[in-house]
């Protein structure tokens, strides 16, 4: 209920808000049950994210016809966390998808579903290479996907980089920047660790040297934020995706004060 009322009473409402599964694919139901109400009542577009994780093909076929009967319009589809958690190796549901990109061209065929996909400027953790992440995406593009939201980076060189990699490689569709607040340090740099993300050093010394209140307050998370998607509006970048941690007033102060500095 406190989710829906804050987004309903948001000034400057997202296109749409992407819900994820719970880690390593739980909480399923939970995750429909908010989808529905998100649909139900509020006005914000929803883009429902769909994994490989523990579950089979035939439950998965379920559950994007159901996304298509409740109206949903997008999807985000992923691999997913191994079960384990992220230190954990990965392994495919042996009666599931074995590829995002077959999940994708599955999607597709069942409906007109905008499909986003995942992207990683440093690298996903797993990849061989480079070169072998680049074709993983590729893959994904060529099996129907429409949008690529990055993995959360710190360093929007890495940004530019993945753009011009894209590029050279004739991956021509949209790029979506993941912008991740750091609103506690020492959370979000175990989860960058686990995922491949650097955190700057002249990031980690204003978090070791900033005061309590800064912290406490927002005012360091907010200001890193900020700098880094004005740079990134400065450098032709238009769209953000930025992940909320369900802390919908703090996103949206991110944004407009973005905004007010651009």
């Amino acid at each position: 209920n406190n989710l829906i009322r804050k987004l309903n009473y948001m000034k400057f409402p997202p296109e749409f808000v992407s819900v994820t599964y719970g880690a390593g694919g739980s909480n399923q139901n939970a995750t429909v049950d908010l989808i529905k109400r998100l649909y139900a009542e509020t006005k914000i577009d929803i883009a429902a994210h769909l994994t490989l994780v523990n579950s089979s093909i035939l439950d998965v076929k379920d559950l994007i016809k159901l996304y298509a009967s409740l109206g949903i319009k997008k999807i985000v589809a992923l691999r997913g966390d191994p079960p384990g958690g992220l230190d954990k190796p990965y392994e495919a549901y042996i009666d599931g998808f074995q590829r995002t990109s077959d999940l994708i061209k599955e999607i597709k065929n069942l409906n007109t579903f905008k499909v986003y996909i995942a992207g990683y400027p440093e690298i996903h953790p797993e990849s061989l290479n480079k070169e072998y992440d680049i074709n993983t995406l590729k893959s994904k593009v060529d099996a129907g996907g429409d949008t690529i939201i990055t993995q959360f980076f710190f360093d929007n060189q890495f940004f530019y980089n993945f753009l011009e990699t894209l590029k050279n490689k004739n991956i021509n569709i949209p790029v979506v920047p993941g912008i991740v607040p750091i609103v506690n340090y020492s959370s979000i740099e175990k989860f960058a660790n686990k995922c491949g993300t650097k955190i700057p050093n002249l990031i980690s010394k204003k978090f070791l040297n900033a005061n309590e209140s800064s912290i406490k307050n927002n005012d360091l998370c907010i200001n890193i934020a900020v700098n880094q998607i004005v740079a990134l509006l400065e450098n032709g970048i238009k769209e953000f995706h930025l992940y909320s941690l369900n802390r919908i007033q703090l996103i949206e102060k991110i944004w407009i004060t973005a905004i007010n500095n651009y």
